[in-house]
């Protein structure tokens, strides 16, 4: 009885070693996509800022432009 338990215990503890092993390669594969992912979200948000920039810059221009031959 003590050999049958303790082979189940080894087979089921070489099992769960296994699943948490793949659990932890599959947290890791996560952790890299959202790093990834981040880094994309920060290279929008600059380009996005950039843009605004210029079209304030174009559209301040502009306005200034039309008052300066409205006069």
């Amino acid at each position: 009885m003590t050999n049958e338990t303790g082979g189940g215990w080894n087979e089921w503890s070489k099992y769960v070693l296994k699943e948490l092993t793949s659990l932890t390669t599959s947290q890791e594969t996560l952790k890299t996509k959202v790093e990834e992912h981040t880094i994309e979200i920060a290279k929008l948000k600059l380009k996005f800022a950039i843009y605004g920039s210029i079209a304030a810059f174009i559209g301040t221009v502009i306005i200034n432009l039309v008052f300066h031959f409205i006069k």
